[in-house]
């Protein structure tokens, strides 16, 4: 793919899409549909529930990132993300790209009340939602039904700056949160329909932000990308733009001083480092060079640990976000992010032990979700506002794979001298080691007493 022409990448995109939509099917009263038919298929309408800020009459409201117990303004926080440039875990594209927006009019990024963001996936840690209504967005929310959960995002909806519209079941209820939401795996023809006739002629950006454990994310993958392609069939007048926070764990084109840098760690890497690579512990990272792509290699970054699900359910993503793009002319922004120490991740005990001590294995970085959310909001921002961006189809791409290569906050996974499911095993070793280093001192001091009483 990373060689090929614009014209192939399109075929094979659309390829992995048709045969993914061939093989899904929908599951309802017992009856089992295909995907197209289920979504010419809804069974019931949604109302809207709308929700006005208290601040909506004065949208704008400072920008900030936190970051190691402090807050970044935007003066500062170009500088900032040089430090992660120069430690290896982000792009300069990154640093370019907040810049550009963060040097405009203040107006710009802190006056969002232009935007209509639909976030399929509203409560996501890594997403956005608290970003824009603190800006005074349009947020059209998607999340399962709860009343405690609805009742808190309806709550903070009031306290915001921005307006919040969601899919119920009843409207004209005092106690919106009972009422309130839609389950995307469930209700998609549902979802798609509401999506496809809410606030007609305004361009909606629509987030795709579930995530799910196991094979249940590949569903839910496929239940957005049907959502996204029916509301964007409905709605093509004024094409939504699509939005995904990508992942650096699969085989991406990468810039090629990702693979200089790679090399450069390698040989600053601690002595106890090469030892586990000599046993084998440690396994380098593979870049595959290309002929025609100037500039840019193949790294092999997929991670065994996350398993197939995982990989598939963002192979869905990136298809259609290359075909939009290059095919459908729609705005697309994909921006990877980095490993966030989310509920989602840390629920995992290995990989809650393994996290402290990745850092060790320069330039990796885990970070907290705050500052992730943070800057990825931004990072967002600024493909929206820049309209030289990749993300817009004015600009041209060397390649389409390009759209996802540039901007990437990858954690130092594409400029590792190891791979991920290595480093990982390695970090894990260290927490070990470090919890029984007690036990070790014992027995040593115990030897040792017993040695001084023989003698």
């Amino acid at each position: 793919m990373a060689e090929a022409t614009t014209d192939v990448v399109n075929n094979m995109g659309r390829a992995g899409l048709v045969a993914a939509q061939s093989k899904f099917v929908f599951l309802r009263n017992g009856e089992t549909l295909s995907l197209q038919v289920a979504m010419d298929s809804p069974m019931f309408t949604y109302e809207t529930g709308h929700v006005v800020g208290a601040g909506n009459n004065s949208p704008s409201a400072p920008v900030s990132v936190p970051y190691n117990k402090q807050s970044y303004s935007p003066e500062v926080v170009p500088e900032l993300l040089k430090t992660f440039v120069r430690n290896g875990d982000m792009e300069d594209s990154v640093r370019a790209g907040v810049s550009s927006v963060l040097s405009m009019d203040k107006r710009v990024f802190e006056d969002l009340s232009d935007l209509y963001v639909v976030l399929i996936g509203a409560t996501s840690e890594m997403g956005p939602l608290d970003f824009l209504l603190e800006h005074g967005a349009n947020v059209i929310a998607l999340a399962r039904q709860g009343e405690k959960k609805w009742n808190k995002l309806i709550e903070k909806a009031r306290n915001s700056r921005g307006q919040l519209y969601f899919p119920t079941t009843d409207a004209a209820s005092a106690n919106m949160g009972a009422f309130a939401g839609a389950d995307a795996l469930k209700h998609t023809p549902e979802i798609a329909q509401w999506l496809s006739q809410l606030l007609p002629g305004k361009k909606f950006l629509i987030h795709s932000l579930i995530y799910l454990d196991g094979e249940k994310y590949v569903r839910a993958s496929m239940a957005m990308d049907a959502i996204v392609e029916k509301v964007t069939a409905a709605r093509k007048k004024v094409k939504p733009g699509l939005l995904y926070i990508g992942t650096p764990s699969s085989a991406h084109l990468v810039p090629s001083s990702c693979k200089t840098r790679a090399d450069e760690f390698f040989h600053r890497a601690p002595l106890w480092q090469k030892a586990l690579f000599f046993f084998g512990l440690l396994k380098r990272n593979k870049y595959l060079e290309l002929q025609n792509q100037n500039g840019y290699v193949v790294v092999d970054a997929l991670s065994g640990v996350q398993g197939p699900n995982y990989a598939l359910a963002k192979f869905l993503q990136n298809w259609r976000a290359l075909l939009a793009r290059t095919e459908e002319g729609q705005f697309v922004s994909v921006n990877i992010a980095p490993p966030a120490m989310t509920a989602s991740v840390m629920h995992a005990p290995k990989i809650a032990a393994a996290a402290p001590f990745l850092p060790l294995f320069k330039p990796n970085m885990m970070y907290y979700p705050d500052t992730v959310s943070a800057l990825l909001s931004i990072m967002l921002l600024a493909d929206i506002r820049n309209e030289k961006s990749l993300s817009h189809p004015g600009t041209p791409l060397v390649h389409p794979m390009q759209l996802v290569a540039e901007q990437a906050w990858h954690g130092g996974s594409w400029s590792a001298p190891f791979t991920s499911d290595s480093t990982g095993v390695a970090a894990y070793l260290c927490h070990l080691c470090k919890k029984a280093t007690p036990i070790f001192v014992i027995a040593l001091v115990g030897t040792v007493v017993y040695l001084a009483l023989r003698h």
